[in-house]
Order: structure tokens, then C-alpha cells, then sequence
């Protein structure tokens, strides 16, 4: 448990917890240690008293953070991160407005607006596609790689292809989903 000395930190905590029981969603908190009756007084508590409670040594006010939920946090942070790390690459290397709208949620508007600003040429259509050889094996890496998710399988299809923009290799995927 960490400890919080600051009176800041610790009026704001109280209150949080004077507002969540006016709100009645603190009514079901097991605050441990707690006397039904100090949670009542706590509540009618004048804001300027709450702000003398908060300025004392005491209460001790603690704070606990779950290591597990914690975790999950981190993890979710980081997926955040990567998401949007991948989102500005594929708009550095010219995805269409439609890829960025399907893969990233992005509404075609702001995409044409961020492939503009990084200098990308926004055309509606198919793209101009590199010479049969190139595109055949553009096809093949495409099929050997089917396992990887979408937003990966292109970002590696552009690392072994980057002469050729994101909208260009997926102009050559989409002529292989018609061949097949």
C-alpha cells in the first residue's frame, strides 16, 4: 500500500468517496476497517471540514493498485501503442483512405487528410500496379502469410516490398483475390 502524504491528493480522494456515496454508488464499498456509522459522518461532512480532514496526519489514506489489473492495463496500453505506431506507418506509406477506414476505424476524411499532410497524392480507384513479375510474387508472399492478421500481413508485405505503396500492394492483392 502506498501512502498519500499529499493534502491535494488526499482531498481529492475523500471527495471522490463523499461524491460516490451521494451518488449512492458507494453504498455497497466495504471500506475496511470502516464503522458504518464513520462512512455517514464522512458523508455529511461540509466541504471545508473535508478539507481540514484531508490536511491532517490523520486518517492514513492508503492506495492499493491491483498487480493484475495493473498488468492488464500495461498490456492494453502497449496494444495502444503498437495500434497507432502501425496506423502512422500506413499512412507514411500511402494506404488508400478505404484500407485505413477498414483496418483502423478511421473515418476517410481524417485518412485523406493525414495522407495529404504527409504529401500522399490521394487517388480514388484502382492504383497503378507494379510489372507481372513483381506482382506475382507479391502473390506469393501474400498466400505463404496467410496466417498473420491483416493489418501484419500488409505491414510485412510492404518491409519486403517498399518501392511500392500500401495502396499498390493492395491493388495486386485484390487482383489476386479475383484470380482465386
Amino acid at each position: 500500500m502506498l501512502p498519500l502524504h499529499d493534502g491535494q491528493l488526499r482531498l481529492l480522494v475523500l471527495n471522490h468517496i463523499v461524491s460516490q456515496f451521494q451518488e449512492g454508488s458507494g453504498s455497497d464499498w466495504q471500506v475496511e476497517g470502516f464503522a458504518p456509522e464513520q462512512l455517514d459522518c464522512l458523508r455529511q461532512l461540509s466541504m471545508s471540514d473535508i478539507k481540514g480532514l484531508a490536511s491532517m496526519r490523520h486518517p492514513q489514506i492508503r492506495l492499493v493498485l491491483d498487480g493484475a489489473s495493473f498488468a492488464t492495463g500495461l498490456r492494453n496500453l502497449a496494444l495502444l501503442k503498437d495500434m497507432k505506431c502501425l496506423q502512422n506507418y500506413f499512412i507514411r506509406h500511402g494506404a488508400s483512405p478505404v484500407m485505413m477506414k477498414s483496418f483502423f476505424k478511421i473515418p476517410e476524411s481524417v485518412a485523406i487528410s493525414h495522407l495529404r499532410a504527409q504529401g500522399h497524392k490521394v487517388q480514388r480507384g484502382r492504383p497503378q500496379l507494379p510489372p507481372r513479375i513483381i506482382r506475382d510474387r507479391i502473390h506469393r508472399f501474400w498466400v505463404a502469410h496467410e496466417q498473420l492478421d491483416i493489418r501484419t500481413r500488409y505491414y510485412r508485405l510492404h518491409q519486403t516490398f517498399p518501392s511500392f505503396t500500401l495502396h499498390a500492394l493492395s491493388g495486386v492483392v485484390s487482383e489476386l483475390k479475383k484470380l482465386e
